[in-house]
């Protein structure tokens, strides 16, 4: 199995993580913790990209990742989840992102 996480992703496709590197607050072991405390099963994860010619990365916890039936339903059920860890580490800190055909 691969630690990278890809961020292309594919129509109906939902992911939720948290990214451990934009919590200045916390250090990751403690946001993992958190999560842990709340319910999650937290997968660590990374991901990278290109800026400037430099390779960035950025390691995250991933909660959920599907394939939906029900797009907007799933939306809308992480939507709550998002609000909750987004409130207690930072907007900045929390994706919930889903592909399209574009």
């Amino acid at each position: 199995m691969s630690l990278e996480m890809s961020l292309r992703l594919c129509q109906n496709e939902i992911l939720f993580y948290v990214d451990l590197g934009k919590i200045p607050s916390y250090k990751p072991l403690e946001v993992i913790e958190e999560l842990k405390i709340r319910g999650y099963q937290p997968d660590l994860r990374y991901y990278t990209w290109q800026q400037d010619n430099n390779t960035n990365v950025e390691v995250c916890a991933l909660l959920h990742r599907t394939i939906a039936d029900d797009p907007d339903k799933t939306l809308s059920e992480l939507q709550e989840k998002w609000d909750v860890l987004a409130d207690l580490f930072g907007e900045q800190s929390v994706g919930l992102v889903m592909g399209s055909d574009d």
